[in-house]
């Protein structure tokens, strides 16, 4: 039965936001064992070891946390792809309607989960600068004006900031968008709602030591929660 308590606190509009400092972990292999097996085929695939860790890092917390809000033990928690590959639980008959997306970068795990609306999160480094010749293939014209009116030195940042919150959006929607990333436009301010369509989103930056990021929900509203996830969780082979 699901976690009453936890469900109820996403249940107002919340999205709660975990982080992860990937530093805290140990190496991938040693988290091989605690995969389903397509899982451990798929973290093989990953010829670095950064992008091993990290995914098999996002798939064990996301069934820790999954299994908290539903009220069921980790290796209970069951993880299928969808039909344009994006992760997403296995029902069981009963649970309420949970949301999630993961994000990593380098040395960053960020979790995100919502009740009953779509949900999407991306972080990068925040030192990471972008082409400036994106800005044409990626922004609306508003956001280009934003852009274009900004002192020179905010403008990489803000055209980060841009990025993070169209990748959250595309995560949360699970698939592209015909017409590309400049169809659409997201608030100008740090957080806020924007149409897309008929659609309401609303939007959230975020920052952590060395990285920045965005969470996009359905809505007009967003409220944020952020957690720490603590130590790397421990338990028994997930199931087949």
């Amino acid at each position: 039965m699901a976690d009453r308590a936890r469900i109820e606190g996403l249940a107002e509009g919340v999205v709660e936001v975990w982080t992860a400092p990937l530093a805290d972990w140990p190496e991938a292999s040693a988290l091989a064992a605690l995969l389903e097996a397509t899982e451990q085929a798929e973290m093989q695939r990953r010829r670095r070891p950064g992008d091993a860790l990290r995914f098999a890092a996002g798939r064990l917390l996301l069934r820790t946390l999954a299994g908290q809000y539903l009220g069921r033990p980790a290796e209970a928690v069951g993880v299928e792809r969808g039909p344009h590959g994006q992760p997403l639980l296995r029902r069981a008959p009963g649970d309420p309607p949970l949301r999630f997306s993961v994000a990593h970068a380098g040395g960053c795990l960020v979790l995100a989960f919502a009740l009953g609306r779509r949900v999407g999160a991306d972080v990068e480094p925040a030192g990471r600068r972008l082409r400036p010749e994106m800005a044409a293939r990626m922004l609306a014209p508003e956001e280009r004006a934003a852009l274009a009116c900004a002192p020179e030195p905010e403008q990489a940042r803000m055209l980060l900031q841009y990025w993070t919150r169209k990748e959250a959006y595309l995560k949360a929607i699970g698939a592209g968008i015909g017409g590309g990333l400049q169809c659409f436009a997201t608030p100008p301010a740090p957080w806020g709602a924007a149409y897309v369509g008929e659609e309401p989103w609303a939007y959230h930056d975020l920052a952590w030591q060395g990285y920045t990021g965005a969470v996009a929900a359905e809505g007009e509203a967003l409220a944020i929660r952020r957690r720490d996830a603590g130590p790397p969780p421990t338990g028994r082979r997930a199931p087949a």
